[in-house]
């Protein structure tokens, strides 16, 4: 099983990034996969990309 953690700020996004080269957010358990975004940072900021 991937780590994983509630995203609940920014700085949440920033920790994670600095342990992974990139992360996947998910919406809640109700939308059922649908919304799946993978981030990356990319310079001083995030890419992300929609699958």
């Amino acid at each position: 099983m991937p780590h994983t953690r509630k995203l609940q700020s920014r700085k949440d996004l920033d920790d994670m990034l600095s342990r992974y080269n990139a992360v996947y957010l998910k919406p809640t358990m109700e939308s059922m996969a649908r919304g799946i975004i993978k981030a990356f940072r990319k310079g001083d900021g995030y890419q992300v990309h929609l699958p």
